[in-house]
């Protein structure tokens, strides 16, 4: 069974070479390979909202993928969602005051708010809402079709 993927045209990651790159891709364009049927090798957090996850894998008829990273934040909400539901505006005033947790990827390209979890309080929300996206992103390939499905 072939699995699927998504190659995104950014200006970030790795050159692409060949011949018909030569002619037909500018040369300041980079591939970026970005699958959510693999889990990331290794994720990051930090108290700012702030989160990273590493990808490394081996796709059909394509190199080595190492070292892939995708970054994103994360944001305790008052707009309620559903699991891995997205919205591509989440109100500023309300962000970090609630209790319903939110990912967004901000590198290599921005997606939608992607809804993970109702947290009982807004405390509790803060203190482990990075910390989930971080590890979800690394481990639940729902979320991660909802994020890279849904980029700007």
């Amino acid at each position: 069974m072939m699995k699927k993927i998504s190659i995104m045209m950014i200006s970030i990651l790795m050159p692409i070479v060949g011949y018909c790159a030569s002619m037909c891709i500018p040369p300041n364009i980079y591939v970026a390979v970005l699958s959510y049927e693999y889990d990331g090798t290794e994720s990051t957090y930090d108290t700012d909202g702030n989160w990273t996850v590493t990808f490394d894998y081996t796709t059909y008829g394509l190199n080595s993928v190492t070292g892939n990273t995708v970054r994103g934040v994360s944001s305790c909400n008052e707009v309620p969602g559903t699991l891995n539901s997205v919205a591509g505006y989440i109100s500023a005033s309300t962000q970090d005051s609630g209790k319903y947790c939110w990912c967004e990827m901000t590198k290599p390209l921005i997606s939608e708010w992607a809804f993970i979890h109702e947290y009982a309080d807004a405390s509790s929300c803060a203190q482990s809402c990075t910390a989930l996206c971080a590890n979800n992103v690394k481990t639940v390939s729902a979320l991660r079709a909802a994020i890279y499905g849904s980029v700007w």
